[in-house]
């Protein structure tokens, strides 16, 4: 999963706690839920990127369309 990121440092972080054996049960448990929460944590942030970004379209294209339509932009 850390290899559709295409963040080396990601990688190589999640590569050297995945290799770090626990010495407990609940040491492998804290270990799993904390990678599960940032796995969580990092889809969520990535979610709210891209509806930043289709609301900055958005409101280019209305820019967009009020020039052309009250012709202060002419297209050749």
């Amino acid at each position: 999963m850390e290899r559709l990121s295409f963040d080396a440092e990601h990688i190589q972080r999640s590569e050297v706690l995945r290799r770090h054996k626990p010495s407990h049960v609940s040491e492998g448990l804290r270990n799993g839920l904390s990678g599960l929460g940032l796995s969580i944590l990092g889809m969520i942030s990535m979610s709210e990127h891209y509806v930043i970004c289709f609301l900055a379209l958005v409101c280019i294209l209305n820019v967009w369309h009020q020039f052309i339509s009250d012709g202060i932009c002419y297209l050749w």
